[in-house]
């Protein structure tokens, strides 16, 4: 219930009191007419209708972005019209699902127990069988992706074109570099390139007519990289026993070279290892069996590194620490508590749950990963090691790999799109409740909860903030904890 309180013409921060929603300054405009200020109320209301529901305003520039997208794709996926297809499919029927979702304004679930997870599968699986996707040539892909044609078609899977637009728009998109100044050093690359037992340079240029160097200094050689998995050990109960107590000698490199007036980038070769004399694997030099080996290989420690490190600690433990700070400091009462209690439902839940049946020691992480149980731990703590408050931004994260310029990359396009959403959400419901940056200041409640968030993440370490001094502060912090939570 919205409503208005007389109030002095200042309040102790400051800031004019003007309209307001659950008794508290929602704006900063000092000097707004009655007429003015009751019409910022009405649109605020349709902004953000506190706390579940989003407004048509809010799902407005939503529409405008997939739109964007798919036009976006449309022109720039001659790759294969097929998955552009499918993609826009998908951008249709995820909308009409949340749609549909918003529309019944059920009781936001808290996933106590698989049974809810249950319920709330069910119905977007009820929702897809009532309301099929536009293009219903594609239902059945969308259904049940596993026995789909596109999915069960070996020789698809072999394909080079597809390994390679998996980098960019596949589970594990954020481990691309650019090899270079920015992204992975050069320096680094050759610490450890198999130069004796491969042609990298004759490789590269028959596939682009650039030669390495030439490739490097037009930011149009890339890799996908994984540092964290070099010298883990193998667990004695991972896939195969028989390397129990040995380091993962497997982990890969994979180069890509971007072609002139092309916008996805091609395969050079995969060396599994990170020494000199590691294999060198590549589509011209190898039988099709050992090159579809190393190219499963790379998928696999891709998906390793998708599950343990972006998901596992970069979305549920980060998630659970940020959860744990707004829980402890942050009364029910207070506004951002409201917010977040929405964005991380079901956080701890998730995470005890995944504990018993997931990440146990004899749980099915350990049995299917490369590297077993205690790798998996080892890779996590890596993980911890590395992360930064500035991966929860899109664009950072990106502009550190160095690939933020490339001009096929559907994971960064449509992440920095939502992010720009949820920051107009947040800001929208930081205008609604803080009147002026003192306001931001003098919440007590507000800036314990900023410090032990960042105490929670060794305050200092992992640039995550100890105090918010203004409106925009706060936005930017909500925001990349929605993001991190929703996103």
């Amino acid at each position: 219930m919205f409503f208005r309180v007389a109030a002095p013409s200042q309040d102790s921060y400051g800031c004019r009191p003007a309209t307001t929603a659950f008794g508290k300054c929602n704006n900063s405009w000092a000097d707004m007419s009655a007429e003015e200020d009751e019409a910022e109320e009405d649109a605020t209301k349709r902004r953000l209708q506190y706390p579940i529901s989003m407004s048509a305003e809010l799902r407005q520039p939503l529409r405008e972005i997939d739109s964007d997208a798919s036009a976006q794709y449309q022109k720039d996926l001659a790759i294969d019209p097929e998955w552009s297809a499918i993609y826009n499919t998908m951008v249709a029927y995820s909308q009409q699902l949340g749609e549909t979702y918003l529309a019944q304004e059920l009781p936001v679930p808290q996933i106590d127990s698989f049974q809810e997870y249950g319920n709330i599968s069910k119905f977007f699986q009820n929702g897809f069988t009532n309301n099929p996707p536009v293009d219903a040539k594609y239902r059945p892909w969308a259904l049940d992706p596993a026995n789909d044609p596109n999915f069960t078609d070996s020789n698809r899977w072999a394909d080079d074109k597809l390994f390679a637009n998996a980098r960019v728009a596949g589970l594990n998109s954020g481990n691309v570099y650019r090899i270079g100044s920015r992204g992975l050093p050069l320096s680094t690359v050759n610490g450890f390139l198999n130069k004796d037992g491969f042609d990298w340079d004759a490789a590269i240029q028959d596939l682009s007519g650039f030669t390495y160097r030439q490739a490097v200094l037009r930011k149009r050689l890339f890799a996908q990289y994984h540092p964290k998995l070099r010298g883990i050990a193998i667990d004695e109960k991972a896939q195969n026993p028989s390397f129990a107590g040995q380091s993962f000698s497997h982990a890969p490199f994979v180069m890509f070279v971007l072609p002139r007036r092309e916008k996805l980038f091609r395969v050079v070769a995969v060396q599994l290892g990170y020494n000199k004399s590691s294999l060198v694997y590549s589509p011209t030099t190898s039988s099709f069996f050992w090159w579809t080996y190393a190219k499963a290989i790379a998928n696999a420690a891709n998906t390793l590194h998708a599950q343990m490190v972006l998901h596992l600690h970069d979305a549920h433990f980060t998630g659970a620490r940020f959860a744990l700070a707004t829980q402890r400091e942050l009364p029910p009462s207070h506004a951002v508590r409201k917010l977040m209690d929405y964005h991380f439902r079901g956080m701890h839940q998730v995470n005890t749950l995944s504990f018993a049946s997931l990440i146990h020691p004899e749980g099915s992480f350990a049995m299917v990963s490369l590297v077993g149980h205690s790798g998996n731990m080892e890779l996590v703590a890596k993980a911890y090691e590395d992360w930064h408050y500035r991966k929860l931004n899109p664009q950072h994260e990106a502009a550190y790999r160095g690939v933020q310029f490339l001009p096929y990359y559907p994971y960064y396009h449509d992440a920095v799109r939502m992010f720009r959403v949820l920051r107009q959400y947040a800001d929208g419901f930081v205008r609604l409740h803080f009147c002026c940056d003192e306001q931001v200041r003098k919440d007590d409640l507000l800036q314990r909860w900023v410090q032990a968030a960042a105490t929670v993440f060794h305050r200092g370490t992992k640039g995550v903030p100890d105090k918010l001094c203004t409106i925009g502060e706060l936005v930017d912090y909500l925001t990349h904890q929605i993001w991190l939570y929703t996103g």
